[in-house]
């Protein structure tokens, strides 16, 4: 088994799916769940303080940038990342297929699979 640490999957979600998304996150047909957020970052490798490009889905608690996350995002995009957890947890596995499970670094559900937890979560 071939270990890689970045991993391309053409189409491992469906345009057709991504797409139909799209028209309530931009607002076309009613205000869009799409409101960028105004958030101080310490400057990092750009240099800008202030950020307001991005829409915050889930945050950190006590995290940097700090916000009130959009649960109508959230909502409209939990399927969606339902499924990105579960192609993050294949590949995670993968990548720890060889190690000796008593000595497993992560918890995993009933089925194996490594519990995600997501830390931040934006669309920019």
């Amino acid at each position: 088994l071939s270990k890689r640490r970045h991993l391309v999957l053409p189409r491992a979600v469906s345009p057709c799916y991504l797409d139909s998304l799209m028209p309530a996150i931009v607002g076309a047909g009613g205000p869009p769940l799409f409101r960028p957020q105004n958030v101080t970052y310490n400057g990092g490798v750009a240099n800008v303080r202030n950020w307001r490009i991005s829409c915050y889905l889930e945050v950190m608690e006590g995290g940097v940038p700090c916000t009130d996350p959009s649960l109508e995002l959230l909502s409209h995009c939990s399927d969606l990342l339902g499924t990105c957890d579960g192609l993050f947890s294949t590949w995670y596995r993968q990548q720890h297929a060889c190690n000796d499970s008593s000595t497993s670094m992560y918890c995993v559900d009933e089925s194996g699979d490594p519990l995600i937890s997501r830390l931040m979560t934006f669309i920019t």
